[in-house]
């Protein structure tokens, strides 16, 4: 066990040197660190020695009020400055540290030192080169956990009131500094600290399980968004009121107590501190949400001093690096919403949800937080999407509140159905003592068709026994739900799990779900099934892992994909790589159909991704061609886009589009909720796939190959309006509409069509009902079919 020293100071006085006329250099400096040596003080023996000269010593970690390293040491930078030692384990004895130093002209500049949140009192850097103090055993770290007693973390059998959530990325230092900070800041309540560490380097997870830190560490092996690493954190927690904290966020004393006594009162769904900067001024107290979703930041321009604030004043938003809030009110709301992947606006959403609710959203004047901002995003390489992430998470955000923003009405709320964790088994092994059915899906688990398809398959899977849906690094259960819900799937006996649990279980029938051809190899469970949405060519596989792949395809007892269009294409695959001849089934996802519909109205939903192409742009496609509609006097139409934006070059097509889409009043949302997309299929008469509007320029292009959004679209009384090639266009020849297009020009007179026929209604009437056999009910008794032990009898006796 290795020893940590947090180490704070805060200088009397700073200099600039171009106020010394000694460069240009405006910086606040105050001492040269050149060398920390950590020493016994009864034997002067040196224990740790950190020579900064050209590099940090390993083991000396600057967290904040440092300027750049410099050939012969670094500068304080500031008034405030702290960094944490890291050492051996030491005997329970005096130490002390000697830092060797040098100043600019000024004979001395006193500082305030705190050691491990225990104030040791001045000292001074002087001309002499060299200063010391002495770190008393109650300074030590053991003595700070012993002191520490509300602090349960470790301890199973105790009840905690608080639990604390701290995210860790390749940061453990900053971590550590966070949960040492955090220990002497009088909690006063008993609680445990959970450190959720997201993917870090393994000699980052490495040292922080040396730390020691008296908390629970659950260990990443990918990196998730930051809001569902802290969904998966929830899970584990014992305490009935959650404290969101940043690792760059260190709460000051009394902090989560004030907290807590204002999350008492009455209708407060949140409450969080004021933040400071490093340099103790006003960072945020709140934020207030200006109607085009924007954040407008309440800091040290509009309070000169935190006296001013009232003790208790309510807000729009408070950042999540630290916030508290109920846990079953968390869950119930389905916790951060994966629609903010990877980064951003996650708990400005969360705060809205809240507030449209019902709940308000409290700012504790004397709760404080001192934030490094950006501490772990300024150390991401320029290429890390989450950099990329603001632009996109403002226009998702500002999509889905701007009506609510604008007029405060429950009904403009984006708000989803309540989640109960309890009803589910999120343990570490969920299900103890029983088989399970086991659907292992490779994919990202997101708002798409692959994860939708996997996800219903365990629903099915789940009516024969407890079912896990495994993917190679956990997700949430509140993320599982959350889609559950939005796909309109049943509640089940259904658990999340990682790949890895399948080795300590015993496994009836395993499904593979993934679209990579050929599949990488799995070997669980008895029974073997693989599930192929729309297979991927397998890249850079040496020919012995090609052969050995393609030799594993007879262990799959069956083939299953979603579409006749999928069927041709996993077929064509398989004769290209010299498979042995295999069945494929084909078993459509169920929909969701609507049990009323609203008066339809004159309107057009034109679906798809907001992105560039080679059209301009597929939702342009739709625009140019709904001209004639828009300007007509009688039986005057109105055009609806929705799509999603995975790119900043989308958010850029998305706001043009939108700009342009204005002056015929036509409305652009993006990433809607699935009851805004129903409640727009409810009404609209007209459904228009712009998703495959790409392929005019190229036709060999893989074309769309779910024809799910289309499928939910028909199944709510919409006319679809769907590109000749693909899933879709297989579907619409299926249900006997003629309304497909081959060409742009087409796309106009097709719209006509599909108006004409809506206006008939007994056209729809009849597709409806045809959709029936899409049900969630049919689509489970095809796979309890397939999977029951009659399914596998048939299946050997017809081989």
């Amino acid at each position: 066990m290795k020893e940590l020293f947090l180490i704070e100071f805060e200088y009397d006085a700073t200099v600039r040197p171009c106020d010394l006329g000694l460069s240009v250099d405006g910086r606040p400096l105050a001492v040269h660190f050149k060398r920390v040596v950590l020493t016994f003080t009864s034997a002067e023996r040196s224990i740790a020695d950190f020579d900064l000269a050209g590099q940090f010593a390993p083991g000396f970690f600057p967290l904040f009020g440092f300027s750049a390293l410099e050939s012969t040491g670094v500068w304080s930078e500031g008034r405030r400055s702290c960094f944490l030692l890291e050492g051996p384990d030491l005997p329970d004895a005096e130490c002390r540290v000697t830092i060797f130093h040098e100043l600019l002209v000024s004979p001395a500049i006193g500082a305030f030192v705190r050691v491990n949140g225990h104030s040791l009192g001045h000292i001074f850097f002087d001309q002499s080169g060299a200063v010391s103090f002495a770190i008393p055993p109650r300074c030590r770290p053991d003595a700070l956990l012993a002191a520490a007693s509300n602090n349960v973390s470790l301890s199973s059998a105790a009840d905690p009131a608080v639990t604390v959530i701290i995210p860790n990325y390749n940061r453990w230092d900053l971590t550590a500094g966070c949960v040492v900070w955090l220990l002497s800041a009088q909690i006063g309540t008993p609680h445990e600290i959970i450190v959720v560490d997201n993917g870090s380097a393994p000699t980052q997870y490495a040292a922080l399980q040396a730390a020691a830190l008296p908390v629970q560490i659950i260990r990443l092996d990918e990196r998730r968004s930051f809001g569902e690493a802290n969904n998966l954190a929830v899970e584990h927690a014992r305490g009935s009121k959650l404290l969101f904290l940043n690792n760059d966020a260190f709460v000051r004393s009394e902090c989560v107590a004030r907290l807590a006594e204002a999350l008492e009162q009455s209708r407060v769904g949140a409450a969080g501190p004021v933040f400071e900067d490093t340099e103790g001024r006003l960072q945020e107290a709140g934020c207030f949400i200006n109607m085009d979703g924007t954040v407008l930041l309440r800091d040290y321009r509009y309070f000169q001093a935190q006296v001013e604030l009232p003790p208790l004043s309510e807000v729009d938003h408070i950042s999540a690096a630290c916030l508290m809030l109920k846990r079953d009110l968390f869950v119930g709301l389905g916790g951060f919403d994966l629609a903010y992947d990877p980064a951003y606006h996650e708990d400005v959403d969360l705060c809205c949800k809240l507030r449209a609710t019902g709940e308000r959203v409290l700012l504790v004047r004397d709760a404080r937080t001192m934030h490094i901002r950006n501490a772990t995003v300024n150390t991401l390489p320029s290429s890390d999407q989450v950099l990329a992430a603001p632009a996109r998470s403002h226009a998702v955000f500002a999509s889905r509140w701007g009506a609510w923003l604008t007029t405060k009405d429950p009904q403009h709320a984006p708000t989803k159905a309540s989640v109960h964790l309890h009803n589910w088994d999120t343990g570490p092994a969920p299900f103890p003592g029983h088989g399970v059915n086991a659907v292992l899906f490779t994919g990202r688990l997101q708002r798409n068709f692959n994860s939708y398809a996997a996800m219903a398959i365990s629903t099915a899977a789940s009516r024969l026994g407890p079912a896990l849906f495994c993917t190679p690094t956990s997700y949430s259960m509140l993320r599982f739900l959350d889609l559950a819900h939005e796909f309109s799937l049943p509640k089940t006996q259904t658990a999340t799990a990682s790949e890895r649990s399948l080795r300590r279980r015993k496994v009836e029938t395993f499904i593979h779900s993934t679209c990579e051809m050929p599949p990488e190899l799995r070997r669980y469970g008895e029974r073997q099934i693989l599930h192929c949405s729309m297979p991927e060519k397998a890249y850079s596989l040496t020919e012995r892992e090609r052969h050995e792949r393609v030799d594993a395809l007879s262990s799959y007892e069956a083939i299953v994909t979603d579409s006749e269009f999928a069927k041709r294409k996993i077929m064509a695959a398989l004769r290209d790589l010299g498979s042995p001849f295999l069945s494929v089934s084909v078993i459509p996802p169920p929909i969701s159909t609507a049990e009323d519909i609203y008066p339809k109205e004159n309107i057009i939903v034109s679906i798809g991704r907001f992105r560039n192409g080679p059209m301009g742009g597929s939702h342009d496609l739709v625009l140019r061609s709904f001209q004639p509609w828009c300007n007509s006097s009688i039986n005057k139409w109105q055009l609806v886009c929705v799509g999603e934006v995975e790119s900043e070059d989308d958010v850029l097509y998305f706001r043009d589009l939108s700009f342009r889409a204005a002056a015929w009043q036509v409305r652009c949302i993006l990433a809607p909720t699935p009851r805004q997309r129903k409640e727009l299929y409810r009404r609209a008469k007209v459904c228009v796939s712009a998703s495959a509007a790409h392929a005019f320029a190229d036709q060999n292009q893989i074309c769309l190959h779910s024809s799910l959004e289309i499928r939910e679209a028909i199944a709510y009384g919409c006319v679809p309006v769907v590109y000749a090639r693909g899933a879709e266009a297989e579907l619409c020849e299926y249900l006997g509409f003629e309304s497909v297009f081959d060409h742009p020009e087409e796309v106009k007179e097709r719209i006509a069509l599909a108006i004409a026929h809506a206006d008939i209604g007994t056209f729809t009437t009849a597709s409806r009902q045809r959709a029936a056999r899409w049900s969630i009910e049919r689509f489970c008794e095809e796979w309890e079919r397939l999977l029951s032990l009659e399914a596998r009898y048939e299946g050997h006796n017809s081989a």
